[in-house]
């Protein structure tokens, strides 16, 4: 580790060291002030979101009160009343006895509701009938208006009621006559123990104290009650009156209470359009025991940040040490202790800067994906630890070797690439042992070399790419230099994608058709649906050409949506029951979707699902992923035939005729064009034959071109052939148009030693491969 480095660290753990102790000393000091202004200020917030609450609370129940005052009041004012001696006769019946017991219905804040007219005499009432000969002008609410005759609306002071003894604050609002004299009083009285049974319900502390009190300062109702006989009130000289109500409609102060004698913390709110004010309130002692809990908590903290000083001391140590690692893991591949794909880059970067000559090569192994996959990733990485040291130990002074990722690894060297180069082959042609095994995989070399090849380091990579993919091109196993022709073969092939992604919706893709015989008569038991691009400018582009591109970029996926689309439209517009056959690419299974396409295709064209055949080659089946397989039987569940097109020209063939239950197998045409001059061929052929009939399945043979080829299969039980003799790939609409006429015709099966009439074959059109 530099010496820089260390000391730096260093001087980094005493900053962090004085920091810790100056935490200590300040902080407990800074923290104990901090902590209670935020348990005075959390105290003071929870008490007015309290007040807040119950002041919305207590305005709900008096509107309820008030809407009941004011529908008697105006309905007694509608009867256009205008004498007392009126007011009380048309007041003082039992029906309107009843009129008050039926407005009381449902609310339980309210204690009764009483008539009296301008005399104070008492002439009807929820609480009883008949009446009691009994007069209330002494009381506070019928001077209020007695007083002030303008007056509308009064909340008296807790009043000990004449009849039941309860006590009950009224509400009360005037009745007055058309020339707005009053004739009497509607008294709506306040069921007190409804709001201590709900301020008890949501006190927050078991000191706390809820109060409605009259804006005056008299109290109405309180949790818990005042042992002092009402009315109770305020000392004059409160904050309530010379800080808050004069300023605002809420606020929040301490001091001693004028109820209790208690010192409190208390938040008062007024009740909107009402003369009357809540007020919550808690104990500052209980309050302030937080932060006594806080203030001890405080000396624990302190115990503790002087020991995370000597944990900050060992920590940092540590840390220099990984960070020191983490430096070496950035800059190194984990797995093989090469330099890795930053460290590669930053290596070109450094050689771009000395202007000298240098090569960089991209390594790709040959055969890794196949010892990955057969013997498991953990032999695959040691194939790749014992390959990064062969690969280190051929490395030129000054030049580098790193891993990029996977099986791909890359050299630059400032000398001789092609040394590097012949002894990366040399040594990787050489069976390595590895698990009880010997393992031959081989590299394809890519190589760009500076400043002939590129100026700048993607320049450079993208180029030693392109050599490498040639170099895989050509057989692997090889060293390819980057020319300019390889640019243009990508721009090419770039030119040709972009072109093929409109070639769908430009209408130049066409369906053609090929003919599969029966070998017994020579009539069609179907046809294999083949693809043909009319590129506007290009002309017929081969389908070698564009279908790996399809594949690479994942335009088979739609193109081979459309291909079954066209198929399935075409063969069900057949008066002919023959059946259609599509090929489906490994890309395309690896897609979602394929089996609800293939099912919306057979709806949509509406062709029974057994006149549909798919083609799968073993590259479909190399795929390890279990949905393959499911699709497979999925669309073998619709009535989907399935065959195994191109047999025998892989590694697994048989094997996997065990793994899926094909329809049909088709011998390759590389097998065939050879059955009469090469025993073994002929060999191959006829025991295939055996084993898809021992099997009971259909067998096809491709490529027939000769009727002597036909001949020999026929005889060697083949029961369907295709190929250049039978028909050479035509338009799918000119099949169409033959069956519609009537004019499909038996092909030469090589029964008749005469060659068949040229009107009774398909005709060819081109020289198109099938």
């Amino acid at each position: 580790m530099p010496a820089k480095f260390q000391t730096k660290s260093q001087l980094h753990l005493a900053i962090i060291g004085l920091l810790s102790v100056l935490t200590v000393d300040g902080g407990a000091a800074w923290l104990g002030w901090k902590s209670r202004l935020w348990i005075e200020g959390s105290a003071r917030r929870n008490l007015q979101n309290l007040a807040l609450t119950i002041s919305e609370q207590t305005k709900q129940a008096l509107d309820g009160i008030d809407l009941v005052h004011k529908g008697i009041v105006s309905q007694i004012e509608s009867k256009d009343v205008r004498t007392t001696d009126r007011f009380d006769v048309l007041a003082g019946t039992e029906a309107w006895h009843n009129i008050l017991l039926d407005r009381m219905s449902g609310l339980q804040q309210l204690q009764s509701i009483q008539l009296i007219d301008n005399t104070g005499k008492l002439i009807n009432s929820s609480g009883m009938w008949p009446m009691s000969d009994l007069n209330v002008s002494d009381r506070d609410y019928f001077q209020y208006f007695r007083v002030d005759p303008s007056r509308s609306y009064f909340i008296s002071q807790p009043l000990e009621n004449r009849i039941g003894g309860r006590i009950i604050v009224y509400l009360t609002r005037p009745v007055r006559d058309p020339d707005g004299r009053i004739l009497g009083l509607v008294l709506a009285g306040l069921r007190i123990p409804y709001f201590e049974d709900f301020y008890r319900a949501v006190s927050l502390e078991p000191d706390s104290a809820i109060t409605l009190l009259r804006d005056d300062g008299v109290a109405l109702a309180r949790h818990p009650k005042v042992s002092s006989p009402p009315p109770v009130r305020v000392a004059a000289d409160s904050p309530l009156f010379t800080e808050v109500l004069p300023h605002s409609d809420h606020g929040t102060f301490r001091q001693l209470s004028s109820l209790d004698g208690a010192d409190r913390f208390i938040s008062v709110r007024k009740v909107k359009q009402y003369p009357a004010v809540v007020a919550v309130s808690a104990k500052a002692d209980q309050i302030l025991s937080r932060w006594n809990q806080a203030a001890a908590t405080l000396f624990a903290v302190a115990a503790l940040l002087n020991l995370l000083i000597v944990v900050a001391v060992l920590l940092g140590r540590k840390l220099i040490r990984n960070k020191v690692r983490a430096e070496y893991t950035s800059c190194h591949d984990p797995l093989t202790g090469l330099a890795n794909r930053r460290s590669f880059h930053e290596e070109i970067d450094n050689a771009l800067k000395s202007k000298k000559e240098f090569s960089i090569a991209l390594v790709d192994l040959d055969n890794f994906k196949t010892v990955n996959d057969v013997l498991g990733h953990c032999v695959g990485d040691e194939l790749l630890q014992r390959v990064g040291r062969i690969f280190d130990g051929i490395l030129q002074p000054g030049d580098m070797v790193a891993r990029l990722g996977g099986d791909e690894f890359a050299f630059i060297s400032y000398s001789r690439m092609d040394q590097i180069s012949s002894k990366i082959l040399e040594n990787l042609n050489e069976p390595i042992e590895l698990a009880d095994r010997r393992l031959s995989i081989g590299a394809s070399i890519g190589v760009a070399v500076y400043p002939r090849d590129g100026t700048d380091t993607n320049g450079l990579i993208r180029r030693a790419d392109m050599a490498l993919y040639e170099a895989k091109s050509s057989g692997k196993n090889v060293t390819r230099y980057f020319h300019e022709a390889m640019e243009h073969a990508v721009f090419e092939k770039q030119t040709l994608e972009t072109d093929l992604r409109e070639a769908v919706s430009a209408n130049q893709l066409e369906l053609y058709l090929q003919p599969i015989v029966r070998l017994e008569d020579g009539s069609p038991t179907g046809y294999e649906a083949l693809l043909r691009w009319h590129h506007p400018v290009r002309g017929i582009v081969s389908p070698m050409e564009f279908i790996p591109i399809a594949e690479s970029s994942g335009l088979i996926v739609p193109i081979g949506e459309w291909i079954v689309r066209e198929a399935c439209r075409t063969a069900a517009n057949w008066s002919a029951p023959l059946m259609i056959s599509v090929n489906l690419s490994s890309v395309q299974f690896a897609s979602e979707g394929l089996v609800e396409t293939i099912k919306n295709a057979l709806f949509e064209a509406g062709l029974p699902a057994h006149r549909l055949e798919v083609e799968i080659t073993e590259t479909v089946l190399l795929e390890t992923d279990p949905s393959v397989l499911a699709a497979l039987h999925n669309l073998r569940n619709l009535g989907v035939r399935i065959a195994l097109d191109d047999f025998g020209t892989g590694y697994s063939s048989l094997s996997y005729l065990t793994s899926f239950p094909f329809d049909r197998i088709k011998i390759d045409r590389s097998f065939v064009k050879n059955i009469l001059t090469n025993s073994n061929s002929a060999t191959i052929v006829c025991a295939t034959i055996a084993l898809a009939e021992s099997l009971g399945l259909e067998c096809t043979t491709e490529g027939v071109e000769t009727i002597d080829q036909a001949r020999f299969l026929r005889k060697a039980g083949s029961t369907a052939a295709q190929g250049f003799l039978f028909g050479r790939p035509v338009p799918a609409v000119q099949i169409s148009e033959r069956i519609a006429s009537g004019n499909v015709f038996r092909h030469h099966t090589g029964e008749a030693e005469r060659e068949p009439k040229s009107k009774g074959l398909l005709r060819p059109v081109d020289a198109d491969v099938e």
